[in-house]
C-alpha cells in the first residue's frame, strides 16, 4: 500500500475513478488504495500502521485511543499527548505550533491549514498523534531502557525484533531505488550510498555514520520535516521545548551509543533544506557533547 498524496500514480488513479478522498481524511477511504505489488515483494511508504491500527481495535474491542492510554501513555506519564488537537483545552492554548509553508524562491514563512483534521473521523495509528517534545522523550527513553534489559514499557526481546533488519533482497532494492529518488525528503542524514534496511518501526542504517550515529541506529521523519532517532542501551539525554505540536518529526534511535532524539517542526513542503541543516548540526552537536570518543575527536 501506497501513501496517495506522495505518490503522482494513485493520485491518476484516485482522479480515474472519481474518488475525491485522501489518506490525509483520516478516512478508510482515504486509506484504501491499490497494491503497488504482491505482499512481500517490495517496499513502500503507505498506510500498513494506519491498518494496523483498525485490527487492533477490531481485536480489543477497545478504541485505539483507550488502547494506547491505558498500555502506554498513563504507564510512561504522558499526559500532553492526544489524537484530538483540541482536546488539551486551555493546557495547550496558545502553545501548539502552527503549520507553515516556506517560499522556495524567497525562503519566508507562512502561516497554512494543518493538513490533519482536528476531529479525525478515523483514528490514525500511523500519523495521528499530537504530543509534546517531552512526552515524546519519555517514549524514547523507554525503549532505551527496555534495550537495554532495564524496566521499561516493552520485554528487551521486544525492542530486540522493532530493530532487527526485516528486508529481503527484493525489498531493500525497491527501498533502496525510493530513497535514492527521494534522499534529501527521506534520508538526508545519511550520505549517498549508505546501506539500508527497514525494521518494524523505522528505517536502520547498516553502516556507521561519520561523525554522526552508529550502525543499527533506527530512524524516521514526518511530512513536516520533523525527525526521530534511536540509539538504544542506556539512558538518553533528550532536550525539549515544552509545546505541543502535531507529530511531524525527525528521530533517531541509536541504540550502540545509548541516545535517542527528536526534532519537532512543523514547516512544509518535505525536503526543507533549513530543517535539514537544522537536523544535521543537532546531530553532529549531540554526539560531539556527548561521545566525543567515539571518532576519537
Amino acid at each position: 500500500m501506497g501513501t496517495d498524496v506522495a505518490d503522482p500514480e494513485l493520485m491518476r488513479w484516485s482522479l480515474s475513478v472519481g474518488r475525491t478522498a485522501t489518506c490525509l481524511d483520516n478516512t478508510l477511504e482515504g486509506w484504501t488504495v491499490p497494491l503497488r505489488f504482491a505482499p512481500g515483494e517490495g517496499w513502500y511508504y503507505g498506510g500498513a500502521i494506519d491498518w494496523a491500527g483498525i485490527a487492533l481495535e477490531r481485536i480489543t474491542g477497545m478504541r485505539l485511543d483507550s488502547y494506547l492510554l491505558e498500555n502506554v501513555l498513563r504507564p510512561l506519564g504522558m499526559t500532553d499527548t492526544t489524537f484530538y488537537r483540541d482536546s488539551l483545552g486551555d493546557k495547550v492554548a496558545g502553545r501548539t505550533a502552527p503549520c507553515s509553508m516556506r517560499n522556495l524562491l524567497t525562503g519566508e514563512l507562512t502561516v497554512v491549514p494543518t493538513p490533519y483534521p482536528a476531529e479525525p473521523p478515523v483514528l490514525s495509528a500511523g500519523g495521528g498523534l499530537y504530543m509534546t517534545a517531552a512526552d515524546h522523550a519519555k517514549l524514547l527513553q523507554s525503549l532505551l531502557k527496555s534495550s537495554a534489559g532495564e524496566a521499561g514499557l516493552l520485554r528487551e526481546e521486544t525492542v530486540h525484533e522493532m530493530f532487527r533488519p526485516q528486508l529481503k533482497p527484493s525489498q531493500r532494492a525497491v527501498l533502496k531505488m525510493v530513497t535514492d529518488v527521494f534522499h534529501d525528503a527521506m534520508v538526508y542524514e545519511f550520505s549517498p550510498g549508505m546501506p539500508l534496511d527497514h525494521g518494524i518501526s523505522g528505517i536502520i542504517n547498516m553502516e556507521d555514520e561519520p561523525g554522526k550515529r552508529r550502525k543499527g541506529s533506527m530512524m524516521w521523519q514526518g511530512m513536516c520535516n520533523g525527525h526521530w532517532v534511536s540509539v538504544c542501551t542506556a539512558v538518553s539525554r533528550v532536550n525539549h521545548v515544552p509545546s505541543p505540536t502535531q507529530l511531524t518529526w525527525l528521530k533517531w534511535i541509536d541504540r550502540a551509543s545509548g541516545i535517542a532524539a527528536t526534532l519537532f517542526l512543523n514547516v512544509t513542503p518535505q525536503a526543507d533544506a533549513v530543517a535539514n541543516k537544522l537536523f544535521d548540526d543537532l546531530e553532529r552537536a549531540v554526539y560531539t557533547d556527548l561521545l566525543p570518543s567515539i571518532d576519537g575527536s
